[in-house]
């Protein structure tokens, strides 16, 4: 018990039906700390944004059972580990931003199992090793960006040709055309 305040009338909470959250946008709010499990007691939650604050810690595995998440935001942050492969259960994610902090790993082919994502944003983390070919059979994948992630391998050619924004490594992009832009590093 937080507050004796509807939470559906706090600021950055978004509600359906004035009963079910439905949206955590906090962005800028010089938040810390760590993302709770306990989100995913938010059986409605669509839309996850808390990008531009001082979280840190890990991606809570049971954000995976978020059936109905369209929307992961927590670009520039602290966050660290791998991306927990329970999120690839999330079928409904249809935006994934984590650029600008420190995950790390190899990136999982299990991003090839999510149908509706059409937004990934990698930039500026630890990932490495490659990029799953997985990711260019997404039939709504249209912005794909990988700058300094971390990730090493030269992008599978299946990426090139696609209606897709694509920023990667100027050595990861298998011919000069694949790539909407490559940034070499400075």
């Amino acid at each position: 018990f937080l507050s004796a305040v509807d939470e559906c009338k706090w600021e950055g909470i978004l509600c359906w039906d004035k009963a079910h959250v439905i949206g955590i946008h906090l962005v800028k709010n010089n938040l810390r700390g760590t993302l709770p499990p306990e989100l995913s007691l938010l059986k409605n939650l669509k839309e996850l944004a808390m990008d531009e604050n001082n979280l840190s810690g890990k991606i809570p595995p049971e954000l995976g059972n978020l059936t109905f998440l369209e929307v992961i935001d927590i670009d520039n942050n602290e966050f660290t580990g791998s991306i927990p492969d329970e999120i690839f259960s999330v079928t409904s994610l249809q935006v994934l931003d984590l650029d600008n902090n420190s995950f790390s790993g190899t990136l999982s082919t299990l991003l090839g199992n999510l149908p509706e994502l059409y937004f990934l944003q990698l930039d500026k983390n630890n990932f490495r090793g490659g990029v799953p070919t997985e990711l260019s059979s997404l039939v709504h994948l249209k912005y794909l960006s990988l700058f300094a992630s971390g990730t090493t391998e030269v992008l599978s050619s299946d990426f090139c040709g696609k209606d897709l924004t694509l920023y990667a490594d100027c050595k990861m992009c298998p011919t000069e055309d694949c790539c909407t832009a490559c940034l070499d590093k400075k």
